[in-house]
């Protein structure tokens, strides 16, 4: 599978590090390792879950986890803050709501992985 990638690196606050980075016409099966060595199993977990539910709260997604997986969640929060600041998942406003989904950036990551 060949991918074309261009991310800007931004902080949570939104302030730019620079100009976008470009990798053209890189293999994703390339990339795959990479990934999978840099995300924790637990951090697996909350992003193949936040892919599915899209009108939930983190914290519901992260009981979840917690429940049927049986990790502590003190554990899942902490590798969720983790992910919220690599830019892989963002919490929003729906219907009038806080919900948590995957970024677009998360989903190109979880598309390479079990693509």
């Amino acid at each position: 599978m060949r991918i074309l990638l261009s991310v800007t690196i931004q902080n949570i606050k939104g302030v730019d590090y620079g100009p976008p980075i470009s990798v053209l016409g890189v293999d994703a099966h390339e990339l795959k390792p990479l990934l999978l060595r840099s995300l924790n199993k637990n951090q697996l977990l909350i992003l193949r879950e936040l892919a599915f539910n899209f009108d939930r709260s983190l914290t519901s997604v992260l009981i979840e986890i917690s429940e049927t997986k049986n990790v502590p969640l003190s554990t899942l929060k902490l590798n969720a803050k983790v992910l919220r600041n690599l830019g892989l998942i963002y919490v929003g406003e729906l219907n009038g709501r806080r919900s948590a989904r995957l970024s677009r950036l998360g989903r190109i990551v979880l598309e390479i992985i079990d693509g």
